[in-house]
């Protein structure tokens, strides 16, 4: 989220996303590598990302399940 928690984008499609909700599009899914720590490397080209504070929420969801799971939520800043 680029205005602190108004409106949410998916990293992987830039489209509008709705917290709390599995996305129906599996584009916007990644699927857990297995045990161990995950990485997930996000381009953010200064055009579309100029210098500012953003929200990034990490969702996890049941497989099979539409239930939500877990979620965690940081704030990061991007320093150009």
């Amino acid at each position: 989220s680029a205005d602190n928690g108004v409106t949410w984008r998916y990293v992987q499609s830039d489209v509008l996303a709705t917290i709390g909700k599995r996305p129906q599009d599996s584009s916007n899914l990644i699927v857990d590598s297995g045990s161990g720590d995950e990485s997930y490397s996000w381009e953010v080209p200064s055009a579309e990302f100029p210098e500012a504070s953003y929200l990034l929420r990490v969702e996890c969801y049941r497989q099979g399940a539409r239930v939500h799971y877990a979620w965690h939520q940081n704030k990061i800043f991007i320093q150009r």
